[in-house]
């Protein structure tokens, strides 16, 4: 699970509003995202570090994104736990809203952030199935 979950392809693909997706590295990618918080939401280069990576306790991954007057960073935490045979994973994370986001409320950005997690612990959930086999 600890290497699905810091996958940047699968990262990529299960955040709402992707576009394209470029790799430099397992630790550095770029996404284009229509961040869903508006209508008309404007589309965010979100540049993508794993800054920490401690296999297989922990991770951390910053995301900052920005285009003209907007800008957002988030800081995911990621913990797993072998339980029984099992893998379990707590995550937080920490929407930081810039320029006109910061119009937005609070609850708004968070409910979105907690949106988009849930997508990607389902898409990590999937794709462990695939590192599993090879």
């Amino acid at each position: 699970m600890f290497r699905a979950a810091l996958d940047p392809e699968l990262v990529a693909d299960a955040l709402p509003g992707v576009g394209r997706v470029d790799v430099r590295d397992s630790d550095h990618w770029t996404a284009q995202i229509t961040i869903p918080f508006v209508a008309r939401a404007p589309r965010l280069r979100f540049d993508f570090s794993v800054v920490e990576r401690e296999e297989p306790e922990r991770a951390r991954i910053h995301a900052a994104g920005k285009t003209l007057g907007v800008s957002l960073r988030v800081e995911i935490a990621l913990r797993f736990d072998d339980r029984d045979g099992a893998t379990t994973l707590a995550y937080a994370a920490a929407p930081i809203p810039g320029g006109l986001l910061t119009r937005l409320p609070e609850s708004v950005i968070n409910r979105a952030a907690e949106t988009a997690l849930r997508r990607l612990l389902d898409a990590v959930e999937r794709g462990a199935a695939r590192y599993a086999v090879s």
